[in-house]
């Protein structure tokens, strides 16, 4: 089996490339997602619910560290907004039997504008206060 740094790596990759049903390729049936601005406890709602996200990201990411065991992996990475904008993403992905079952995100959304609209707009789901 793949180690969670390799697994990890690859849904990154994928997932930020707009590659999302590469993406969902690592994730556990029972995955959970939950950020600043949303939370899923589905696949397919996490995917419906990021697209607008991912339209208002160039595509890649870019690591600035990361560390991992056989349970789970620790990402601090950097997205750039399509009008050039930069978002440091710390990120943690939980494993069970080789598959993502949980994701959890943490970024200052506060600050963020793209394209003069709010990251927050650009959410299908929000999280309630």
């Amino acid at each position: 089996m793949p180690e969670t740094h390799e697994i990890a790596t690859a849904y990154l990759d994928a997932f930020f490339a707009g590659e999302t049903q590469e993406a969902a390729r690592h994730l556990a049936a029972g995955f959970e997602f939950e950020g600043p601005l949303s939370s899923y406890d589905t696949i397919d709602s996490f995917l419906v619910g990021s697209e607008p996200f991912l339209q208002s990201l160039r595509p890649g990411w870019r690591r600035v560290s990361s560390f991992s065991d056989d349970r789970e992996a620790l990402f601090l990475y950097e997205l750039k907004t399509t009008d050039g904008k930069t978002i440091r993403v710390a990120n943690q992905l939980i494993f069970e039997g080789g598959l993502i079952t949980r994701e959890t995100v943490v970024f200052d959304s506060r600050a963020r504008r793209v394209d003069g609209r709010h990251v927050a707009d650009l959410h299908h789901r929000p999280l309630d206060p």
